[in-house]
C-alpha cells in the first residue's frame, strides 16, 4: 500500500489555513497524520456550514474531485436524521478528504445517520484548538472525548484500541459538568450508567447495555434516544420485536412506512408456506410482474442481482397479501435451503387494508 507523502498532507492544511475557511481536524487516531497516511485512508475534517462553497472552490482549484458521501437518497441507503446535512468526499492522487458540516454518528438503525446536538455543534466552533506543532485546527479535548465515546457506541459498536487510548487519555474530563451535559444530549437517561461503566472500565459492556436501555424505553412507551426514527410507533403495534430485530429494520424502509404508521393497527408474526409468497421480478419482456418464489426466474437462474437488495433477514408483508415488501433476497435464499418449508413472516395490518399492492405492480418496497 502506497503511503501519501507527509509533505502533501502538510500542504493541504497550509492551503486551508491560508483560505478564509473555518475548519478543524475531527480526529487523528493513533497519530497517523501527517506521517502515516496511506492511499485509501481518509482525512476527516469538519468545515463551518457557511464556508462550504469556499472549501469546494478551493479544492476544485487544487484538482480534487468531489463526490457526495452521505445523502438522503435511495442510492446510498442512508437516512439523514434531524438537521443532519449531506457530507462530501474529495479525492486526488490517492488522498481522500471526508468533509462534514456537522459532527455526526450513525443511528441505532442500520443506515440512519444523525448529527450531534446543536449545542455541541456551536461549542465546537467556539472551542476549536490550534495545534502549533502540527499546523492545523482540531477538536478541543472535551468535544473530542464526547465524540470518541459516541463513535465507539454507535459506529464502531466496540471500543477499538486507538479510540480507547484517546478516551483514557482524557478520562479525567469525565468529572466535568460540561462533559456530562454533552454526553447527556447523546445518551439521555442512559448517561449515569454510561459513566459507571466508563469509570469501571467495562467498555465491552457499554454498547449492549445502551441497546438494552433503549429497548426498555420502548417497552415503557418512551424513548428519547437519538436516531430511533419511527421505531417507537412501530414497536407499540408490534411488541414481539426483539431489540436485534428492530435494529435490523432498514432506516430507508422505516422512512417509507413512517407516513403509514398512523394507519397501522397491528403487526403480527405468522407462519406461512414459503413457496406461497410472491416477489416482483421482470419477465422475458422486462415487464414487472408478481410470481411465486417456486416459479421465479431468480430462483432457477440464480440471479439475485435482479432482486431488491435486503438490509434485513426479516420477511414483511402488508395486510393479508402474500407479496414480500421487505426481505425478498432472504426469502429466495431460504427457499434454496429448505424448499416448501414454513417460515415466519411479519404482517403489518393497516386500517381498511390500506397500502395493498395492485395486481399490476407500480411501486415496490425493498
Amino acid at each position: 500500500m502506497d503511503r501519501i507523502h507527509p509533505g502533501k498532507v502538510k500542504l493541504f492544511f497550509e492551503q486551508l489555513n491560508n483560505a478564509p475557511i473555518r475548519y478543524l481536524l475531527v480526529k487523528n487516531i493513533d497519530d497517523y497524520l501527517p506521517d502515516n497516511l496511506y492511499a485509501g485512508q481518509d482525512i476527516d475534517i469538519m468545515v463551518h456550514p457557511e464556508d462550504r462553497e469556499c472549501l469546494q472552490a478551493l479544492l476544485a482549484d487544487e484538482g480534487f474531485e468531489r463526490n457526495i458521501h452521505l445523502e438522503k437518497s435511495r442510492t446510498t441507503g442512508y437516512t439523514l436524521e434531524g438537521e443532519m446535512d449531506e457530507t462530501h468526499c474529495f479525492q486526488k492522487e490517492g488522498m481522500i478528504i471526508d468533509v462534514c458540516y456537522q459532527l455526526y454518528v450513525n443511528g441505532l438503525q442500520r443506515g440512519s445517520v444523525f448529527s450531534l446536538h446543536q449545542d455541541i455543534q456551536k461549542d465546537i466552533w467556539e472551542k476549536r484548538q490550534w495545534n502549533a506543532e502540527k499546523g492545523w485546527y482540531q477538536l478541543d479535548e472535551e468535544n473530542l472525548l464526547a465524540y470518541c465515546i459516541a463513535r465507539c457506541v454507535f459506529d464502531k459498536k466496540s471500543f477499538p484500541l486507538g479510540y480507547l487510548t484517546e478516551i483514557e487519555k482524557r478520562s479525567g474530563l469525565l468529572e466535568k459538568e460540561s462533559v456530562q451535559k454533552k454526553l447527556y444530549t447523546v445518551f439521555s437517561d442512559f448517561t449515569p450508567n454510561l459513566f459507571g461503566l466508563l469509570e469501571t472500565k467495562q467498555y465491552e459492556n457499554i454498547r449492549e447495555a445502551y441497546v438494552n436501555n433503549w429497548y426498555s424505553g420502548l417497552q415503557k412507551g418512551k424513548n428519547g434516544n437519538p436516531g430511533a426514527g419511527g421505531l417507537e410507533k412501530l414497536f407499540a403495534k408490534a411488541p414481539f420485536f426483539t431489540a436485534e430485530e428492530l435494529l435490523q429494520l432498514p432506516a430507508e424502509f422505516l422512512g417509507k412506512i413512517n407516513v403509514m404508521l398512523p394507519d397501522l393497527r397491528s403487526a403480527q408474526r405468522e407462519e406461512v408456506e414459503l413457496g406461497s409468497l410472491l416477489i416482483r421480478e421482470k419477465n422475458v419482456l422486462r415487464i414487472p410482474h408478481y410470481v411465486q418464489i417456486r416459479k421465479s426466474r431468480a430462483l432457477l437462474k440464480n440471479r439475485e442481482s435482479d432482486l431488491p437488495k435486503d438490509s434485513t433477514d426479516m420477511m414483511i408483508v402488508f395486510n393479508n397479501q402474500t407479496i414480500i415488501r421487505e426481505g425478498v433476497q432472504s426469502a429466495v435464499r431460504k427457499y434454496r435451503e429448505c424448499g416448501e418449508c414454513k417460515v415466519s413472516v411479519v404482517h403489518f395490518y393497516f386500517k381498511d387494508n390500506k397500502y395493498n399492492m395492485s395486481k399490476q405492480p407500480r411501486w415496490f418496497f425493498g
